[in-house]
């Protein structure tokens, strides 16, 4: 039984590589779930500026500050680091970018950037609640008289 030595060095060579995986499925989910998150945020706040009913109201404004509130607190690794709404031709345009940041200690392949590029947008037109729902009205009532 001399061979009981062997299992701790085969131990030694495949236990890095084990752990390799690991830490790249965990960031690689980080990854997913801060795009996601991103994405989920753009949209709410393109569907909630769009779906302000006063004349004169900030569009943009009550956009951003959806966004904001949705994102506050929300990613786990990415850093968002620009923000834009617009609003062009009655549709909100809702636009977020960031870094994915990967620490120096589980980059350990050199030539590969500490930082990938994550960028979400998401569009929503302007509707007017009201007036969709009186044309379903007298869409209905038309029905009804035929």
């Amino acid at each position: 039984m001399k061979l009981k030595g062997s299992y701790t060095v085969e131990a030694a060579l495949v236990f890095p590589f084990i752990m390799s995986v690991i830490v790249l499925v965990c960031y690689l989910s980080f990854f997913i779930h801060d795009r996601a998150v991103m994405d989920a945020a753009s949209y709410q706040a393109a569907l909630r500026g769009s779906l302000v009913t006063a004349e004169k109201s900030d569009f943009v404004g009550k956009a951003e500050k959806a966004g904001d509130e949705l994102l506050k607190n929300a990613l786990l690794v990415t850093r968002v680091s620009e923000k834009s709404v617009e609003l062009d031709n009655n549709t909100i345009i809702v636009k977020y970018s960031g870094d994915f940041l990967i620490p120096y200690g589980v980059n350990f392949i050199p030539g590969i950037p500490h930082s990938i590029p994550v960028s979400v947008e998401s569009r929503a037109k302007h509707i007017d609640p009201t007036g969709f729902v009186r044309s379903c009205r007298i869409v209905e009532n038309l029905g009804k008289g035929a």
